[in-house]
């Protein structure tokens, strides 16, 4: 207890001389989406031509779902073939949403989230900003001072 309470003494004072990061500044700002009337093919030709491993999936400007490598993983792992896969709709095989958080929110809650998420979308006034993945996290550290 005692080792805990000096750890969480000398966060608040780091964070004091530095003021924590905030999810909005380490965000990627590129957000690719789709939408869940695209068919899977199209999609993941977008994953694959920006060289991303998921997808928040859109019905117009409110996100409904996400296509990830792993979404897509199990769908082949149910002996769909590729060619059915690739004509099914967005809609068909997507995942939960990603979590949402606004910008001005502190980058070790966006971290403890992507412990289980594959990314986070950020937010400004409830409005898509960005998309935040472990790859972000790692940009962050290395640019830290």
């Amino acid at each position: 207890p005692h080792v805990r309470r000096i750890f969480e003494a000398l966060s608040r004072q780091a964070r004091d001389v530095r003021p924590e990061m905030r999810v909005g500044e380490v965000c990627s700002r590129r957000l690719v989406t789709a939408q869940k009337s695209d068919r899977v093919q199209d999609a993941v030709s977008t994953m694959r031509r920006h060289q991303i491993s998921q997808l928040p999936v859109f019905d117009g400007e409110v996100q409904v779902g996400a296509l990830t490598e792993r979404v897509i993983s199990r769908e082949l792992a149910t002996e769909r073939t590729p060619d059915e896969l690739a004509r099914r709709r967005v809609a068909d095989i997507m995942g939960d949403t990603f979590p949402q958080l606004d910008e001005s929110t502190a980058l070790h809650v966006a971290a403890g989230l992507l412990q289980t998420e594959s990314a986070v979308l950020v937010t400004r006034g409830g409005k898509p900003l960005g998309i935040l993945t472990k790859a972000d996290l790692l940009k962050a550290v290395a640019r830290s001072p």
